[in-house]
This record gives C-alpha cells, structure tokens and sequence, in this order.
C-alpha cells in the first residue's frame, strides 16, 4: 500500500512541478510531458518485450536477473535509437566522446 501511495505523489507532485514551471516561462505544459510520455511508453514497452521473451525460461535467481536486466536495457536503447527520440540523442552526443577517448587509450597502450 504505501508503494501506491509513493506513485500517486510523485505523479501529483510531477504534475504541478510541470504546471507551473510551463506557466512560470509562458510554454505549454505539452513541451514538458511529451518526452516523458515517450520515454514511458518505450519503458513499459520494453518491459512487457522482456516478460514475454523470458516467461518460460528458468534459472537460477541471480543468473535470471542478469538476463531480464541485459534484455530490458538492449530493448530500451534498440527502441530510442529506432524512434529516434531527443533524450537518447543527447544522451549519445554525451556518450560518445567518452568511448571514444577510452577506445584510443586502450589502443595507444
């Protein structure tokens, strides 16, 4: 019950942290709540994908949770990438010179 109740206060307190910042910088609640209606619905997406694929497979609790958790995250990044969503460009952009900086030391070395 008291996880229910965690739910519904931060979608409340969500909520008017986007109403009145909109209305603090004169945009429409819109712009706030499309990314994050996006990214939940790739969530919720990926993890259905992933309680379908793993349904009947069993193993050991530890070994279960590696597998649930790599597939979700592969499903999660494939989905942003497909649908080309802004949050994962930035996230990429960000990303990006990181790997590319540890890629060239791992070969100088």
């Amino acid at each position: 019950m008291f996880l229910y109740g965690l739910i519904i206060q931060a979608i409340l307190g969500l909520s008017l942290n986007i109403l009145f910042a909109a209305r603090e910088i004169n945009l429409t609640c819109y712009l706030f709540i499309k990314p994050i209606l996006v990214q939940m619905t790739i969530s919720i997406s990926a993890v259905v994908a992933t309680t379908y694929m793993v349904n009947n497979v069993e193993y050991i609790n530890i070994v279960m949770l590696i597998i649930k958790g790599g597939l979700f995250a592969l499903l999660y990044v494939l989905l942003n990438y497909i649908i080309k969503t802004s949050s994962f460009n930035c996230f990429s952009e960000q990303v990006m010179p990181v790997l590319q900086k540890k890629i060239r030391y791992k070969v100088e070395s």
